[in-house]
């Protein structure tokens, strides 16, 4: 009897054993279950918040840029500083007190518009009545550049909005956060066309061919396009960029049909900006990727160089017809100009006065105009100017202490370097191998000036002609100043007939046209290198250039990385 209990007391602590062990093994099982589940659930969560972030992303670029654009508009902005008050610049705290106000009535359109589709979007330290997390970091609004105002047109001014978007994924019991730092940056003032580093309406050439900013173009300094902008390769584009994404443009640069924002690259052809992922802050699809500088911003419309009218200007010398040739270069500090038409003429600055070589004297010929101190030289040509050159072999067509301003109805071909005998840059950069090198313009006490305008037609780089003397013969030529065609372009003429393939044209100042000219291409013509001048931006070389828009010049999306909330 004694062994029967100890043999069932056996069994039975074995089947309690059993039991517990299959007990431990189910719960076990079931755990690894519910973290199995639990992980498919935070990776499925993880999925929903990439793609919620994206979608959020392009509201960001899109439509709520367009908030920002319309409540900036609605803003009175054209004071000494737009925003804030100080001396060479705004003070950072009233800066933040003047923007209070644009702040919250942000804060009121991000939380109609963009609460019920499930984001927040923080101007302030509250969106859809959720606290920012105190940890996450929301800087205040600052001032970024720009100048004092007093008088004239309103130079531009850039400004600084920070935000932090929120978005997140939920799947079952899983949830997944994540808080993105940014800023909306915007640019304030007047667009006159000596602000923009290139000025452009319609990319598309003669042929119908969209022009593509590639990787031969250096461009440092604020470029437009009014039309639709192209890239390829890795063009360097430092400054702000600009579109009016249009479809495309009447004789008057004014949009014909509806513009719908988006750029075109190589390897994709046209792409809506509802569709530039990952980085719509920073544009980059198939290998086309510009190296980005100030921001862009497809979706500003409203500014042509096609209606550019000089009005008020007046010439010191006036052609009645043609110019063979018309030839700069300082000489022993002062100004010389010839001009054959077709016989040839000497000229030159003394003073505030032109004089005209009449051998072996030199006589008072007119009173010249000033720019405060500068003295202005003013040539116009009523019809073409078969030569515009310098009139040394060293391409150094402007002295230091003179404006000089060429202004002809119909085309002009340049056939030689044409420099500054002081210039503003002491090192024009450019590519090298694959390094960007920036320019450094730290000589702005420089006071030359050279602006060149064709009326009506365009301004070309004398190549592949018979004529030697029409072709411009040097690999790297430099031309300083601003060169304006508003109803044509400016570029290499004869491109694709026989010759030599030249290195870069080196250009210090401003480019604004209303149609796009190839420099260059594999077998001819030259690589450009546009440098900004930075004295342009309060000075134009041209002082009756008109105001072609004013208020919102550019409202740019910055995107910086995310935080983390506790």
């Amino acid at each position: 009897m004694r062994r029967d209990g100890y043999a069932l007391l056996m069994v039975l602590g074995l089947a309690l054993t059993v039991g517990l062990a299959a007990a431990l093994m189910s719960v076990r099982m079931a755990q690894e279950a519910d973290q199995s589940r639990l992980e498919a659930e935070k990776a499925l969560a993880q999925v929903q918040l990439d793609g919620r972030h994206n979608e959020l992303l392009l509201r960001l670029a899109g439509a709520f840029r367009e908030e920002v654009r319309g409540l900036l508009e609605a803003q009175n902005t054209r004071g000494r500083f737009a925003f804030g008050s100080g001396g060479s610049a705004p003070d950072q705290s009233s800066v933040s007190t003047a923007m209070s106000s644009l702040r919250q009535a942000l804060q009121t359109r991000a939380d109609a518009l963009l609460c019920p589709q499930g984001f927040r979007l923080y101007f302030e330290r509250t969106a859809c009545g959720q606290p920012l997390p105190d940890n996450v970091r929301l800087p205040d609004p600052g001032y970024v550049s720009g100048a004092p105002r007093s008088g004239g047109a309103l130079s531009v001014q850039r400004y600084r909005l920070p935000f932090v978007a929120y978005a997140q994924g939920e799947r079952g019991e899983a949830r997944q956060e994540r808080y993105l730092l940014g800023a909306y940056e915007f640019d304030l003032g007047d667009a006159l066309p000596s602000r923009y580093a290139m000025l452009l309406d319609n990319a598309y050439d003669a042929r119908g061919n969209l022009h593509l900013f590639d990787g031969g173009v250096v461009l440092e300094g604020r470029l437009h396009v009014a039309g639709l902008l192209g890239v390829r390769d890795n063009p360097w584009l430092a400054g702000a960029v600009t579109s009016g994404s249009c479809p495309a443009l009447g004789v008057d640069g004014s949009c014909v049909g509806d513009p719908t924002p988006g750029m075109a690259f190589f390897s994709q052809g046209f792409v809506p900006q509802s569709a530039l992922l990952p980085a719509p802050d920073r544009p980059c699809l198939g290998g086309d990727c510009p190296v980005w500088g100030d921001g862009v911003d497809l979706r500003m419309s409203g500014l042509s160089v096609s209606g550019l009218n000089l009005s008020g200007w007046s010439p010191a010398l006036s052609v009645n017809g043609d110019a063979d040739e018309v030839a700069l270069w300082s000489q022993g500090g002062g100004q010389y100009l010839r001009v054959c038409a077709p016989g040839c003429t000497n000229y030159r600055v003394r003073g505030n006065t032109l004089e005209r070589e009449t051998p072996p004297f030199w006589r008072p010929e007119v009173r010249l105009p000033t720019d405060g101190t500068l003295p202005r030289l003013g040539l116009e040509v009523q019809g073409q100017i078969r030569r515009l050159k310098a009139g040394n072999a060293f391409g150094i067509a402007v002295a230091d202490g003179v404006s000089v301003e060429i202004v002809a109805w119909d085309g002009i071909r340049i056939t030689s370097s044409l420099a500054y005998e002081n210039s503003p840059c002491t090192f024009v950069g450019g590519r090298s191998g694959d390094q960007l090198v920036p320019s450094r313009c730290n000589n702005l006490g420089a006071t030359g000036r050279l602006a060149v305008l064709s009326r009506g037609g365009d301004i070309r780089l004398g190549y592949g002609n018979g004529d030697p003397s029409l072709n411009l013969a040097e690999d790297n030529p430099r031309l300083h100043g601003h060169f304006l065609a508003p109803k044509g372009s400016i570029g290499t003429e004869n491109l694709g007939a026989s010759g030599t393939r030249r290195g870069t044209v080196f250009l210090l100042g401003a480019l604004a046209m209303g149609r796009w000219q190839d420099w260059g291409n594999d077998q001819s013509g030259w690589n450009l290198s546009l440098t900004y001048d930075p004295r342009l931006a309060e000075r134009p070389a041209l002082v009756e250039e008109p105001t072609l828009k004013s208020g919102v010049l550019g409202v740019y999306l910055r995107l910086e990385g995310e935080q983390q909330a506790d």
